[in-house]
């Protein structure tokens, strides 16, 4: 194990969104997108996020997973189920479907090519 290293970048979803908004320009806007497009990189709470207000509305995690589908690089997120609550089933189809309405059917369609869905049973650890 110690000749293999596994290095990656770990941000979370709303970390990423804030470090958008401080773009001020179109030139911050490309050094952002080099950022996050490339690199081995895991993602925290996506779909958690809040939706980007940097000159309008804008979904950043959309553009972050083209980019990164594009130059194929290697992505870890974690989401939590869509819509959980208390005493309610928890649907991976349900959450899969919830990230295709937010992120589009461009990103959706490559879900499967991107990721390997592993579902975490167990109790939550949240108290």
């Amino acid at each position: 194990l110690g000749r293999y290293k596994l290095n990656f970048h770990f941000h979370t979803a709303n970390e990423v969104v804030e470090n958008f908004e401080y773009c001020s320009d179109e030139n911050d806007k490309r050094i952002f997108n080099e950022k996050f497009a490339s690199g081995f990189r895991y993602f925290d709470d996506v779909m958690s996020e809040n939706v980007a207000s940097n000159y309008g509305k804008f979904e950043v995690f959309k553009t972050i997973f083209e980019n990164r589908y594009s130059k194929k690089s290697k992505t870890i997120i974690s989401v939590n189920y869509h819509d959980e609550e208390d005493g309610k089933q928890k649907d991976v189809s349900k959450t899969l479907n919830a990230f295709g309405n937010r992120y589009g059917d461009r990103v959706f369609d490559r879900v499967f090519e991107m990721f390997n869905i592993i579902e975490l049973t167990g109790n939550s650890l949240r108290r």
